[in-house]
């Protein structure tokens, strides 16, 4: 009897590392001007990294949004990585003009959030936000001159000197798995007590 205790009990040890929620990580760069705090920078190779958790996307009547990311910016003429402050999203338009990017959902413009970096492709067209793609490059239609709160002071992009590329990376991750313990932990407790 202490040797099936034993058992059940390593097995619900084990059971966590079943489920696996899928990470995944978008960069959008582009070349383009601004400053970033105190320090201007002209045509250097932006890079803004997005990373978040494919089970939170919303799909609101075909605009995909991923809440919850963190964002770096990285400015490579500078060599250095800010991380915004402000909350931001991916997001994935598919209704009217075909496009995704990163959205800074603490500064508004015109009442609605305000685009970092986007790139116009109909190769979103039929992207959730769940699954790898790109590399893709199309066009922009950022704004400019928007301050974007950074650890290292605000963000502005003053202008693009070329077309943005959108890439996004999915991958498996071990979670617990919270569901599946609870079941094992239920049905180890009903064998041990038919058993008793």
């Amino acid at each position: 009897m202490k040797l099936r205790s034993t058992s059940c009990a390593l097995a619900l040890l084990i059971v966590p590392g079943l489920g696996y929620a899928n990470s995944i990580i978008v960069t959008e760069s582009a070349i383009g001007s601004g400053s970033l705090g105190s320090n201007s920078f002209s045509n250097s190779l932006l890079t803004l990294t997005a990373t978040g958790d494919t089970s939170n996307v919303v799909n609101v009547g075909g605009l995909y949004v991923l809440p919850g990311i963190t964002v770096a910016i990285d400015v490579a003429t500078l060599g250095t990585t800010a991380n915004l402050t402000d909350k931001a999203q991916v997001f994935d338009n598919q209704p009217g003009p075909i496009y995704a990017g990163i959205i800074d959902t603490t500064v508004l413009t015109g009442g609605l959030p305000t685009i970092i970096l986007d790139t116009f492709n109909s190769a979103f067209s039929s992207y959730a936000l769940t699954t790898s793609i790109g590399p893709i490059q199309g066009t922009s239609g950022g704004v400019s001159g928007v301050s974007f709160n950074t650890n290292q002071g605000s963000f502005v992009l003053s202008s693009l000197s070329n077309n943005p590329t959108f890439t996004a990376s999915v991958a498996s991750a071990p979670e617990h798995a919270t569901p599946v313990l609870l079941g094992l932990g239920m049905m180890a407790l009903a064998a041990l007590k038919r058993r008793r």
